[in-house]
């Protein structure tokens, strides 16, 4: 209960209180100090005690996300992996998103890679230069491209939390563009960016060894399948207790409002959402990104 009220105050209440301009400083300060494994490790400092092998977690957004690294939160924690979140530093701080890392900058997050010891949660794209990442165990997290950018397009105009300051104008923008559009305009209109990091995703990860890809359908359609198949690839045991736990939080069903960001879990979404002749056009735009992912 108590950390639904603290999720609630972080995606509601917070953020409208960071646009008084008093508080704006105020908060996106206290964001970033709840965040000092990130600071550390992007200082150079390391303290992980555990000697098991560093988990990476990739995915989509509008993939489960924050409820995925929930998952691999508390199962991680059976094996001491610290649980290190650099994406969302990056959204209350000036550095860019690892995933968007500006060509020709050094990469500056590397040195906050360690290839034990760690669970990295998540990336929404591939993220260049991370050391010896064929040495990581590599999740990859993906869902039908169609149903990603239904949900995005509610997301982005509805639901998601604003960002820091530095990256605020930017949200802001983008949900006021959405909120202009219908969802079969915002779904066309973003159709070419998430097929760009479904095939950087198919070039740059689906032959690299350690690497298990996951699918959001499997989740929400066999969930006790779909975490055996983290915890075998993971190498992480799973007691009873913990299984009992996460399957009952599985089953338990979303909070009811209108904004949720769990507003509709069952597969193929935008075939009830969108328009007939919207589809058409996106199955041709992702026709190579459906057959390479298995959703053709």
């Amino acid at each position: 209960m108590r950390r639904d009220r603290l999720r609630r105050w972080n995606n509601r209440v917070a953020p409208q209180a960071a646009r008084i301009p008093g508080l704006r400083h105020a908060y996106d300060g206290m964001r970033r100090r709840h965040l000092r494994t990130e600071q550390q490790l992007l200082a150079g400092r390391t303290f992980s005690r555990s000697e098991h092998p560093s988990v990476v977690h990739f995915s989509i957004s509008k993939s489960a996300t924050q409820y995925v690294r929930r998952i691999l939160g508390r199962m991680g924690a059976e094996v001491g992996l610290v649980p290190v979140n650099l994406n969302t530093y990056a959204a209350w701080s000036e550095m860019p998103y690892l995933n968007h890392w500006p060509r020709g900058r050094p990469p500056e997050y590397a040195k906050a890679f360690h290839p034990k010891g760690y669970l990295y949660s998540s990336f929404n794209g591939w993220v260049r230069d991370i050391p010896g990442i064929d040495d990581y165990r590599k999740l990859l997290v993906i869902r039908d491209p169609r149903d990603v950018l239904t949900s995005q397009y509610y997301s982005t105009a509805f639901s998601h939390p604003i960002p820091g300051r530095h990256k605020r104008r930017g949200f802001e923008h983008r949900r006021e563009r959405a909120r202009s559009l219908t969802i079969d305009e915002h779904v066309l209109e973003r159709v070419g960016r998430l097929r760009a990091v479904y095939e950087t995703y198919a070039t740059e990860v689906l032959h690299r060894p350690n690497l298990r890809v996951l699918t959001y359908e499997r989740l929400v359609g066999d969930f006790e399948a779909w975490l055996e198949d983290v915890a075998a690839f993971t190498a992480i045991p799973l007691t009873e207790a913990l299984r009992t736990s996460l399957v009952a939080e599985a089953d338990a069903p979303p909070e009811g409002r209108s904004d949720d960001k769990r507003r509709q879990v069952s597969p193929g979404d935008h075939r009830r959402q969108l328009h007939a002749d919207t589809v058409e056009r996106l199955d041709v735009e992702l026709a190579d990104v459906l057959v390479t992912f298995g959703y053709s």
